[in-house]
């Protein structure tokens, strides 16, 4: 009989989403997940399965809370996911499809302009226009 888990998962899962939104998911290793999280490596393995099964959740639970306004999270790890994983990955494809199924048509009008725009910031290059 397996042991019950002794710790949040929740909160596990923001401290893995804010690894993966600042490393994106190639340069995230489980010993970063491991470091942020301080959980051992087997309970991380345990609880998702891999470091794949750890960004599909953070991945889903931040689309989950996201249909009406994107926030900064949910289109980082949208842009990473699109980059990084859906070219090869028909599981991240379909989620993210799925969800932007789902968005009002209003809102997902917007979704290419938060991407650019994510990806710009995160290549530390000012999404907004200078005056230069």
């Amino acid at each position: 009989m397996a042991r019950p888990r002794s710790f949040d998962e929740h909160q596990v899962l923001e401290q893995c989403r804010d690894v993966f939104c600042e490393h994106g998911y190639d340069a995230t290793s489980i010993d970063d997940l491991v470091a942020a999280t301080g959980l051992k490596r087997g309970s991380l393995y345990q609880a998702f399965g891999s470091k794949h099964g750890i960004f599909l959740k953070v991945l889903r639970g931040a689309l989950d809370a996201t249909t009406n306004r994107f926030s900064d999270d949910a289109v980082t790890l949208v842009a990473i996911a699109c980059l990084e994983l859906a070219p090869h990955d028909a599981k991240v494809r379909d989620i993210i499809a799925k969800w932007r199924s789902q968005i009002p048509p209003e809102h997902a009008a917007l979704l290419p302009q938060a991407l650019g725009d994510n990806l710009l910031n995160r290549a530390g290059i000012s999404a907004k226009p200078t005056t230069d």
